[in-house]
């Protein structure tokens, strides 16, 4: 018996309503077979006999000359600004094309001064698919499948919709999946990204992330710096605590003993940031601290923090997406990251050369997420000494 999502393709086909003019085979996957067929799902071939031929076939490269293309990622900033690498790649291999992006308002700040970009769409407005129609996208490249979004781009008629496959409504919206098992974590989330851009016979040479800092938010890093007598010649550290549940963290305590380390031993100057509903963080860690930070006294927006990383020596925080940032405005990091597979550096850490990573030393079997009281090595973030991370951070600051 077909599974609803297997009867749902057929029934499109059926009715010819599966925009698909470049004549791609349509993927399903059903227990551990794929059904395959250019109009028709109608013959199984085995995944281990055939594994090698269906990654060649979803890489098979499309020559075609796209005029207008949407990018689409709409969950956080970390993994937006891992999508930046794409971008700059469309760009090179189309250079007269115009290229919008498809993200949340959340999202969308690390954006907005991208000079590659024509136009950015919010997936929270209710007139999305309106104006998506008006657009007329001949590309739309999804980065991560949700949905809501895989079901826009069908329904706003863009010809071509390429995106991994995997998940189960994918054939169904989109008519080039690109094989990836993400959970597996074989290589970062920027490189998975990357990836499915290979049907386009794109071969990325520059692969870095990047984020364009607005000029009044340069000017107001420099005189907040003169206000504050730091100068070039002073060790300028930011320590960025919070994050968005999204991994493991370090006990808060942990963070007011190096910041006072650095701050004693080290004389270095120590800023803390926060981003909006952090604020309540930054007041405990002030409390449980010896020595004076600086904090800013009200919360800034991402441009203007990006302006203060961008004028730091060192970064360092957790697996958060302050991390990306700081990657992206050439800022050397030192973060610590959950032993959790789908949490890894592997999969998530900065991306790019110069920067540390520090994981706790245990043999973590967990894939998915911690189970706390239940897990042997629990809380093995505290695993993690303030004077490793002191070490670290200390070999790269100015002597």
């Amino acid at each position: 018996m077909l599974k609803p999502e297997t009867f749902l393709i057929n029934l499109r086909l059926i009715l010819n309503d599966f925009h698909n003019p470049i004549g791609e085979q349509i993927w399903v996957r059903e227990n551990r077979n794929f059904k395959i067929s250019p109009r028709f799902i109608t013959k199984s071939v085995s995944i281990d006999a055939k594994k090698d031929s269906e990654i060649k076939n979803s890489q098979r490269r499309i020559n075609m000359k796209f005029k207008n293309i949407l990018i689409c990622r709409t969950d956080r900033i970390g993994d937006v600004l891992l999508s930046t690498p794409v971008i700059s790649a469309l760009r090179k291999q189309y250079p007269s094309a115009a290229i919008s992006f498809l993200t949340s308002r959340y999202a969308a700040v690390v954006l907005k001064n991208n000079p590659f970009l024509k136009e950015i769409f919010y997936i929270e407005d209710n007139n999305l698919l309106l104006e998506l129609k008006k657009r007329k996208f001949d590309l739309a490249l999804v980065l991560f499948p949700e949905f809501k979004v895989c079901k826009t781009v069908y329904l706003s008629n863009i010809p071509l919709r390429i995106g991994p496959a995997n998940k189960w409504f994918v054939p169904i919206f989109l008519n080039k999946p690109v094989f990836q098992h993400r959970s597996r974590v074989e290589k970062h989330e920027a490189d998975y990204n990357l990836d499915l851009l290979k049907p386009l016979g794109i071969k990325p040479e520059d692969t870095e992330t990047y984020y364009v800092i607005p000029e009044d938010a340069k000017r107001f890093v420099k005189d907040w710096k003169i206000k504050n007598n730091i100068s070039a010649n002073d060790r300028f550290v930011i320590i960025h605590p919070g994050m968005k549940g999204s991994a493991l963290n370090w006990p808060l305590g942990y963070y007011a003993e190096l910041a006072d380390k650095l701050i004693c031993d080290k004389k270095a100057k120590v800023l803390l940031s926060y981003g909006p509903g952090e604020e309540n963080i930054i007041k405990d860690l002030v409390k449980l601290m010896k020595e004076t930070p600086f904090v800013i006294d009200k919360t800034i927006d991402l441009s203007l923090l990006a302006g203060f990383i961008s004028e730091a020596d060192i970064l360092f925080c957790p697996s958060t997406g302050i991390l990306h940032l700081a990657v992206a405005v050439k800022t050397r990091t030192v973060s610590i990251f959950s032993p959790i597979l789908v949490q890894s550096k592997k999969r998530w850490g900065p991306y790019g050369k110069g920067h540390v990573v520090i994981d706790p030393a245990v043999n973590c079997k967990e894939k998915y997420k911690c189970h706390k009281n239940k897990c042997l090595y629990y809380n093995c973030m505290e695993k993690i000494t303030v004077n490793t991370v002191y070490d670290k951070i200390s070999g790269m600051l100015k002597v």
